[in-house]
């Protein structure tokens, strides 16, 4: 099998690729920085400049057609909504969401042709929104959503869709994640009570490999389920936010993370 994994650099996506090369599989990785993963055929390319993804697709499929694209590659940004910065709204969205779209665009036309998979990293907080991380999750549903739309497009091509929630992980992304360093006085400090918060919850969260086995499960089943959460307690919660009331939902969610 031919993959392309986008943010190899580390976590997730790193783990990711080694799992699929040790198996055997031709794996290209791409990140915006140079860096040497064991088996893997690395290319720099950064998903947020149309020009570098077409360059990147063009390299690869000039090899030959790929058999499964995982869209990995993502950030996070965390501060009150009423202070973030344009430009750090405008690069979670560049990041989450449309370096994504491009890599999905300039595969699509080969994994027709393969009757491939694709594979979105969304994350538990699509389905339950947390305060303060506002733009993450809306990042986050936009590429359920989409996914989900795209499934129905690519279904008579063959071509498989999944998007995989992972709950807390310990990575990397924890201390990567860009912090609005302005908090209004009237929040009395909630913001970093949150945030701190979620950050030890993904400091103690599961390893990364609990992401890449869920990921193979979408790469090797034969119908691979639309949507897969990662965790036995996240499935739970992710199941409970969507049968609950949607003010009930915020009142839990605000009672762990917004008082």
């Amino acid at each position: 099998m031919r993959m392309v994994i986008s943010g190899v650099s580390s976590g997730i996506g790193k783990e990711t690729a080694l799992f699929f090369a040790r198996a055997g599989h031709t794996v290209y990785g791409l990140s915006r920085r140079p860096c040497a993963i064991e088996g893997v055929r690395h290319l720099v390319c950064d998903i947020t400049d149309e020009k570098s993804v077409k360059e990147a697709a063009r390299s690869i499929l000039s090899e030959g057609d790929v058999d499964c694209l995982i869209n990995n590659a993502g950030m996070g940004i965390s501060g009150a909504y009423e202070t973030a910065a344009t430009d750090d709204i405008q690069r979670i969205f560049d990041v989450n969401v449309i370096g994504g779209i491009w890599l999905t665009q300039a595969f699509i036309p080969s994994l027709k042709r393969t009757r491939g998979r694709i594979i979105n990293l969304s994350s538990v907080a699509s389905v339950v929104p947390l305060p303060f991380q506002s733009f993450y999750s809306a990042t986050k549903a936009a590429v359920d959503s989409l996914g989900y739309a795209l499934a129905m497009e690519l279904r008579p091509f063959g071509v498989k869709v999944t998007s995989v929630l992972p709950g807390d992980i310990r990575t990397g992304f924890t201390d990567a994640r860009c912090k609005n360093p302005s908090e209004p006085d009237d929040y009395n400090g909630r913001i970093a009570r949150s945030v701190g918060k979620m950050e030890k919850d993904e400091r103690g969260g599961m390893p990364p490999i609990a992401v890449v086995k869920v990921i193979n499960r979408a790469v090797t089943a034969k119908k691979p389920p639309l949507r897969i959460v990662v965790g036995a307690k996240y499935k739970v919660l992710a199941l409970l936010a969507e049968r609950m009331s949607k003010r009930l939902r915020q009142a839990a969610v605000y009672s762990l993370y917004g008082k």
